[in-house]
């Protein structure tokens, strides 16, 4: 009796769980950048293929369905199953495989199974938050997103697995260079470090670093960009240490360098994001000038009132190389770490003493 029970309740499991469709999807995965211009639902040729869709008829019978689409982000309900209806029936064959992509359900025009349904416009109302950055920058905001397919029969019994493609948008920011040196045009900053210590604020994840050697303080971003750059190398943080094994930095000569980054964009391309150039100039005296402009700068560029330290340079004051932090003395590896962090936000200046 046992055993025949068993056997009910397995034939009864596998009838209610058995997919009649089988939902599949691939994509692309991540980008730096995602304009809502990009999903155009008026001009659907103009959209780039983000995700394809197949869906397979796992039975003998021909019949019609139709999907769902819910959408998240961050796990916010940007699109409830039940707005997302994909309102048209889809025939399907037995045996057949149907496939879509984003062009079949972002659209605002009838062609073939799909009609006009899901507009950008709608999505965006969802959250204010999000609305307020695409109104603001035309973008979709930062975070995960999450699309999720299933397929029902006209009954509204679920017939199909549930299929999510998933990608995430980081919007990486411009570069802004904090040190050292001066923006090319600005004049040029003496420095007495001839393995300078470069600090520059974004959020991307890996750089290409570019170091020139110049002729004259004369010298156009178009000239630079033109030339072939004295020192290049890859980074994977926001400052870097001018390395002994690089080309030799001599005295009294100028150098101008600058950071770039690769864009992905939504549409599949690539974008080159790049910084505006900081010029400086190695001294070999040991003059505070050097040591006096690069710690101002340093300072404005971070946002920090720095006329209290500027009054003490100029009234004599001296670096004597001691930085305390919290209260205890720090090395300079453990100073280039912490500046790592209060350029990416993990960190914010609360005060700043000078002895």
């Amino acid at each position: 009796m046992k055993k025949i029970l068993i056997l009910f309740l397995l034939i009864i499991t596998s009838f209610l769980f058995a997919n009649d469709l089988q939902l599949s999807l691939t994509g692309i995965g991540n980008f730096n950048e995602f304009y809502a211009s990009y999903l155009d639902p008026d001009n659907v040729s103009n959209q780039p293929i983000l995700f394809t869709g197949n869906i397979q008829n796992t039975t003998s019978e021909s019949f019609e369905f139709y999907l769902t689409l819910q959408i998240l982000w961050n796990n916010q309900h940007l699109l409830d199953e039940s707005d997302g209806k994909i309102n048209s029936r889809i025939p399907i064959n037995a045996n057949q495989t149907w496939t879509f992509t984003n062009q079949d359900i972002i659209n605002n025009i009838a062609s073939g199974y799909f009609k006009a349904h899901l507009d950008v416009d709608n999505i965006q109302n969802k959250i204010s938050e999000f609305k307020d950055v695409l109104m603001e920058t035309g973008k979709f905001p930062d975070g995960e997103y999450i699309l999720r397919f299933k397929a029902y029969d006209l009954d509204n019994n679920q017939i199909s697995n549930t299929e999510e493609y998933s990608f995430t948008i980081i919007n990486y920011s411009s570069i802004t260079l904090i040190q050292p040196g001066l923006q090319l045009g600005n004049g040029v900053l003496e420095i007495p470090d001839n393995e300078p210590f470069f600090i520059w604020n974004s959020n991307a994840s890996t750089y290409t670093f570019k170091l020139y050697h110049l002729q004259s303080d004369n010298n156009s971003a178009d000239q630079l960009d033109s030339t072939s750059p004295l020192y290049e190398t890859t980074v994977q943080t926001n400052t870097f240490r001018y390395p002994p094994s690089a080309p030799a930095l001599e005295n009294n000569q100028l150098y101008a360098w600058k950071v770039e980054f690769e864009n992905q964009t939504g549409t599949g391309s690539t974008s080159t994001i790049s910084s505006n150039y900081f010029v400086f100039k190695i001294h070999s005296g040991t003059s505070q000038t050097g040591e006096y402009n690069q710690i101002i700068t340093f300072l404005q560029n971070l946002g920090i009132n720095s006329s209290q330290i500027q009054n003490l340079f100029q009234n004599g004051y001296a670096p004597t190389g001691i930085i305390t932090f919290n209260g205890k003395i720090i090395t300079q590896d453990e100073w280039n770490e912490i500046l790592d962090k209060i350029i990416s936000g993990e960190l914010t200046i609360k005060s700043v003493n000078v002895n």
